[in-house]
């Protein structure tokens, strides 16, 4: 008699995706951070403060005056988004050697778009 997969709640799922988007809109709401990892392209702010938004001075003026505040801002939405991405990795129902290797292999592209090379490794 085969066996039947085990369930999964819900919940589980969702509180990881709800930990990627909320990573995601951090990475979002500062400063465009997350086009800028999406597209690789740096994007200087060479803009006067009266032709900024709110958000754009609020940004500009945590990342000029707090600058390690501002990475450790970052650095809390890549690691939220990377919870809710590894969560969403354990729970899909598949051999635990395959799912190292998925995750190994998500690794290695994430190391791989940042400059198109792995001199990190």
């Amino acid at each position: 008699m085969a066996e039947s997969p085990p369930e999964i709640s819900l919940s589980v799922p969702i509180r990881h995706l709800s930990l990627l988007m909320f990573g995601l809109f951090l990475l979002l709401v500062d400063d465009l951070s997350l086009t800028e990892l999406v597209l690789m392209k740096k994007t200087h702010i060479e803009k006067n403060i009266a032709e900024m938004n709110t958000r754009e001075k609020i940004f500009h003026y945590f990342k000029t005056k707090h600058p390690n505040l501002s990475t450790i801002y970052t650095l809390l939405a890549i690691i939220v988004s990377w919870c809710g991405i590894w969560g969403l990795l354990w729970d899909i129902p598949i051999q635990p050697f395959w799912r190292s290797i998925l995750t190994i292999v998500l690794g290695l592209f994430l190391l791989y778009i940042d400059d198109f090379k792995l001199d990190e490794i």
